[in-house]
């Protein structure tokens, strides 16, 4: 009698074992298939964001090339805010313009 409880006890022993191997198992699976999804979601997320910075700039670019033949062909500068301080002096604005070609 007391040999059937020990191999019963090292059944249900054997037995929870290999569940709780079936456990770890699972939660590895669990665990790639989390990273995978983590992984393409931030490769959705960067992909939407560059195509969306590709397709404001493409606009902002079209918009030039229909108003305005490219500034290569004229003799002219484009001048930022900062230029805008020193074209307040006359002489530094004369200097300036002499020296820009």
């Amino acid at each position: 009698k007391k040999m059937d409880i020990e191999k019963k006890l090292q059944k249900r022993y054997s037995r929870i074992l290999s569940q709780e191997s079936r456990v770890l198992e699972q939660r590895d699976a669990v665990s790639q298939l989390r990273e995978q999804q983590s992984d393409q979601t931030n490769s959705d997320r960067t992909s939407n964001k560059l195509t969306g910075w590709r397709k404001l700039y493409a606009i902002q670019k079209n918009i030039d090339k229909a108003n305005r033949t490219s500034d290569q062909k004229f003799n002219a500068r484009i001048y930022s805010k900062v230029d805008e301080d020193i074209w307040s002096a006359t002489e530094t604005r004369a200097w300036y313009q002499k020296y820009a070609v």
